[in-house]
């Protein structure tokens, strides 16, 4: 009987597990630019906690390269600034940032180099976005 009882117990906590994943509160596009968009959601945990998580999008049937970066100060908790190469239709996470925090972002995007490597985003910029 005491097994029954605390299997029981324990398919109620595991059942509710999905109620402790983190949620979207809040969603923002820092560019949509000939088929890559990069955005951010406002993300909300089961405690309260709070952080911006990026992503990049590639709609379109070639690669492309994407770098989403802080400007000016920096703030604790953020990882971000890396360049990534999107293949066709992907999508990745490119940062997140821990509130609370005062940030301003930069998004470059720009097409690959001919060895298909992302190269250097300063001669090959499609768009440069600041934004919240």
């Amino acid at each position: 009987m005491r097994r029954v009882v605390v299997g029981a117990g324990l398919a109620v906590l595991l059942a509710g597990c999905e109620t402790f994943e983190p949620y979207s509160i809040q969603y923002s596009e820092a560019i949509n630019h000939s088929g890559v968009s990069v955005y951010g959601n406002l993300m909300e945990d089961f405690i309260g906690a709070q952080w911006w998580q990026f992503s990049a999008s590639n709609s379109n049937g070639f690669s492309a390269c994407v770098k989403h970066s802080l400007t000016g100060g920096s703030t604790s908790g953020h990882t971000m600034g890396v360049t990534h190469l999107l293949g066709p239709g992907e999508t990745v996470d490119v940062g997140y940032v821990e509130l609370p925090a005062d940030f301003q972002t930069n998004t470059l995007v720009w097409n690959p180099q001919t060895d298909g490597s992302c190269g250097n985003p300063q001669s090959q910029i499609v768009a440069c976005v600041d934004g919240d």
